[in-house]
């Protein structure tokens, strides 16, 4: 899990937290509407859009959520994923 931090924190050394600071670049995404069990399918989107493009996935994927189970339906919810990638393709 990751949160966003807007200011310098230092965990205690006896915390199983690390403070890590993710690189820019670039990423290729995809918003999901709907259900968190459902979100296969948008996952194997952005990872098809990926191959077909000859980019490679250089880290970990990450989600964004834009709101919560306990705000709106299951239906609602809209999540972000992101892969970062290289963009250094041969045409």
């Amino acid at each position: 899990m990751a949160v966003p931090i807007a200011s310098t924190f230092d965990p205690s050394p006896e915390s199983d937290v690390q403070v890590l600071k993710i690189p820019a670049g670039p990423t290729a995404s995809v918003i999901h509407k709907g259900s968190y069990e459902n979100m296969g399918e948008s996952y194997a989107t952005v990872v098809a859009w990926i191959n077909e493009r000859g980019h490679d996935i250089v880290g970990p994927s990450r989600e964004v959520y834009f709101n919560s189970p306990a705000e709106v339906p299951e239906a609602e919810l809209i999540t972000e994923i992101l892969f970062p990638i290289n963009t250094d393709v041969e045409a």
